[in-house]
């Protein structure tokens, strides 16, 4: 974000979201939706402070957690064909840039026969089988997402996201489903807009998702990134990007 950390919107508080269940394709796993914020407390004193009613900043993401994002964010800087950084990002570096504000990691969790509907439904903490900290990033962790303003003060009401699934985790249509779940926490988070700044014109299975979920192209910028090409070659050509808006109160 070109102008610094800047504070949440009018009306946005940490502590709003809350953990929530959506089905998948095939009904043997579902996936569970864990809201973090930078504010955030301990497990069992999220669950504490939940359980009676109190006001609470949310969640802190375990250490082992989010090491393993940043192994899978550096990852795909290192492909260099969806987004600008170069990276490597440190440890500081990640946090600043995805646990600044809100961020909402997806999780597998086995299919228990109940019916889900496909907007999601609220869940605690216990439907994971285990602590948060206790949960295997390499096997369970589905993706992950982060909310922020795009712009200061008197625009901060529009947000901006960005989105990662691990390699081994691609090819089960969890884009479109981390794209609906999106679209429920922005505006809790207390944002009105969301704008995506790059979307780059190569990456096609993102655009046809925002489309799908009623986002619009407002402006093409022309040979907006240097990105490796993806024939192997370590060549790099300059490619447009997108710029992908939706009204979150529609």
């Amino acid at each position: 974000m070109a102008y610094g950390h800047v504070p949440r919107p009018q009306g946005s508080r940490p502590g709003a979201l809350v953990p929530r269940i959506y089905p998948l394709k095939g009904g043997v796993k579902s996936l569970v939706m864990i809201p973090f914020t930078s504010e955030g407390v301990e497990q069992e004193e999220y669950e504490r402070l939940k359980g009676g009613g109190a006001e609470c900043k949310g969640l802190l993401a375990p250490n082992g957690l989010v090491e393993y994002m940043r192994e899978v964010f550096n990852e795909e800087l290192e492909r260099g064909v969806t987004y600008p950084q170069r990276g490597p990002m440190d440890d500081a570096e990640f946090r600043a840039y995805f646990l600044g504000y809100d961020l909402l990691a997806a999780f597998f969790v086995d299919d228990s026969g109940e019916e889900i509907p496909t907007e999601g439904k609220e869940v605690s903490l216990s439907i994971l089988g285990c602590k948060v900290s206790e949960l295997d990033p390499k096997s369970r962790l589905a993706g992950f997402y982060y909310i922020k303003p795009n712009y200061p003060h008197r625009s901060s009401h529009i947000c901006n996201g960005g989105f990662v699934v691990p390699p081994n985790a691609r090819g089960q249509g969890l884009g479109s489903v981390l794209g609906r779940t999106f679209l429920h926490y922005a505006p809790r988070a207390g944002y009105r807009a969301s704008v995506f700044n790059l979307v780059y014109a190569n990456n096609l299975a993102s655009i046809r998702i925002w489309e799908r979920l009623g986002f619009t192209k407002v402006g093409l910028l022309p040979q907006a990134g240097l990105l490796r090409k993806e024939d192997g070659s370590g060549e790099e050509e300059y490619v447009d990007a997108w710029i992908i808006h939706k009204n979150l109160l529609d």
